[in-house]
């Protein structure tokens, strides 16, 4: 029997915040086969191991504006809830960020550092970018959930867009296969893989 595929077509306005634009997205539900052969279009863009060292429990960030921005891991009672250690992923280029990830006592989370003005922005758990757009995401956990959150790149800061949070399904994980549209590898709540594509537009 085969299997059939319902073709999902959302159309949503949400208004930017901070912004008077609104942007819009449309989502697809593709098959896996879709999803492979977009997937391998797709040219994900690596992070940059800006040569950034940790010095006994401190990551030291340069900035242009703030100068050096230090991290420092708050490891003395690895019970407590607030206890977090910071680690170096790399840069984004594009979006002139040092990426850094920080890990609690039950969970972790990204952290963006801004090269030119040191404006921190807490990311979720998981990441994925084009050259203007950012999606963070996480998994449900304890019946925590987020779902993907939108961030837009301007002249100097990291604008949130929109929160795309389903009910029925959560992204496992997301690709960019152009500064306006990814793929995402999502899981129901019947524990079974769907693919989806979503593209932004104005």
């Amino acid at each position: 029997m085969k299997k059939i595929l319902f073709y999902i077509l959302l159309l949503f306005t949400i208004n930017s915040l901070g912004s008077n634009n609104a942007y819009k997205f449309n989502v697809k539900q593709i098959n896996k086969t879709e999803y492979i052969l977009l997937k391998r279009k797709c040219t994900t863009i690596p992070f940059i191991k800006g040569g950034i060292i940790k010095k006994k429990g401190i990551i030291y960030l340069p900035t242009s504006k703030r100068g050096i921005l230090a991290l420092k891991d708050d490891l003395v009672n690895e019970e407590d809830p607030k206890m977090v250690g910071y680690k170096y992923i790399g840069e984004i280029g594009s979006l002139n960020q040092y990426v850094i990830e920080a890990t609690y006592l039950n969970n972790s989370q990204i952290i963006l550092v801004d090269k030119y003005n040191g404006h921190i922005t807490n990311m979720l758990r998981f990441l994925s970018y084009s050259d203007r757009f950012i999606a963070t995401f996480d998994m449900p956990q304890d019946d925590i959930y987020n779902g993907i959150i939108l961030y837009k790149k301007n002249s100097n800061s990291l604008d949130r867009i929109l929160t795309i949070k389903e009910k029925t399904w959560y992204p496992e994980e997301i690709t960019w296969c152009s500064r306006y549209s990814f793929v995402i590898k999502a899981s129901t709540v019947k524990n079974q893989h769907i693919y989806l594509k979503i593209s932004l537009f104005l």
